[in-house]
């Protein structure tokens, strides 16, 4: 019984790539401050040769959840790196923790600060053959 919050509030994500030889030394971000916000750059040295995303899936969950599900997608290229990326809404509650789905690896878990408390989880595994990525 009970997850996280009760009836929390709306958990936007915003996920953006960048495909390129160099990077620069920083990134500015701004942020209006009204909401609490959670930033993370991954970054990967891979080739792409079909472009940089192969296949995304998205699940919004509005109910009080304990366990996160991670739905499955279908890739079309061979030997395609999964990345999962996890955001709850804690509201105010700390010492909370998402634990990746079996068979991937954590990158990162951070709290944002401020009153309201958004807990994001990004991982990844490398998946060798074309099809489904299960559960």
């Amino acid at each position: 019984s009970g997850g996280i919050g009760a009836d929390p509030p709306a958990c936007n994500m915003y996920v953006y790539s960048r495909v390129g030889s160099s990077e620069p030394a920083s990134y500015t971000i701004t942020h209006n401050g009204s909401t609490g916000a959670v930033v993370q750059i991954l970054t990967y040295n891979l080739t792409a040769p079909t472009g940089f995303v192969d296949a995304y899936q998205i699940t919004v969950h509005s109910n009080d959840l304990t366990n996160l599900p991670a739905t499955a997608a279908t890739t079309t290229v061979a030997n395609t790196m999964i990345v999962g990326f996890f955001a709850v809404n804690t509201q105010s509650y700390t010492g909370y923790s998402i634990a990746p789905p079996s068979g991937m690896t954590e990158r990162a878990e951070t709290y944002s600060t401020g009153g309201t408390r958004l807990l994001v989880e990004s991982c990844d595994v490398a998946q060798v053959s074309v099809g489904t990525t299960g559960e």
